[in-house]
């Protein structure tokens, strides 16, 4: 109805504030938008909505209420069955956790928005290339982002395996984007991760030689490590 038409000409409204740097009315505006979806129970808007305010607060700084908007927006993209925006509002969650230095709070965060990804990911049928890269270069900015956090509760062997983890990823991607994932699992990530650093600590031990390898955690970052 006309009431919805006005929701999503708010959301836009608010969208081209924030592309303007005119964060004070994009928050005003998405904020209208938002009131509109709710009273139409207009999940799928809710959820498009809060994305855009998370973006909003993110350019604000204020990581807190990023955190509060995000975390709403993945409850309503999780019930609506999108796990693909669930896990993005996640890895954003992570992301402010991260810059408020709150590092355990971000690894849990990042690893279930990794989860939502790699769930979604896995159940694409034949095709869908374009959304397929979009999910590995998603998933691949999580494995990044969880790295940094590891070595931020100084856990560089666990960080050592969720690079590995990226890498067997990446190899299967390519040899077989379409099948890079069996059954889904429910196994502790961490306990996944620290199985990795356990397994290349083997194969070093066995073949009694030194291994260096590296992993880049961001643009400008390098982890480097020796094992010996």
């Amino acid at each position: 109805g006309d009431r919805q038409v006005e929701g999503i000409a708010c959301g836009n409204l608010g969208n081209a504030y924030h592309s303007l740097g005119e964060t004070r009315r994009a928050v005003e505006m998405l904020d209208k938008g938002l009131a509109i979806a709710f009273e139409s129970s207009d999940r799928v808007q809710q959820g498009r909505l809060f994305a855009n305010l998370g973006a909003v607060y993110l350019t604000l700084g204020d990581y807190n209420r990023a955190i509060e908007v995000s975390k709403q927006g993945a409850a309503i993209t999780l019930e609506v069955g999108n796990r693909v925006e669930a896990g993005r509002f996640l890895h954003n969650v992570a992301v402010c956790h991260e810059a408020l230095e709150q590092a355990r709070e971000g690894i849990e965060a990042a690893w279930a928005g990794l989860r939502n990804l790699q769930e979604a990911e896995r159940s694409l049928g034949h095709g869908h290339d374009a959304l397929r890269m979009s999910l590995f270069e998603n998933c691949s900015s999580s494995y990044q982002q969880l790295q940094r956090l590891l070595f931020a509760i100084k856990e560089p062997r666990l960080a050592l395996g969720v690079a590995d983890m990226a890498k067997a990823r990446g190899l299967a991607y390519l040899l077989d984007g379409e099948h890079m994932y069996g059954e889904e699992s429910e196994e502790d990530p961490m306990v996944c991760a620290e199985r990795e650093w356990a397994r290349a600590s083997e194969i070093v031990k066995e073949q009694g030689c030194t291994v260096i390898q590296y992993s880049y955690l961001s643009d400008t970052k390098l982890a480097v490590w020796v094992v010996s």
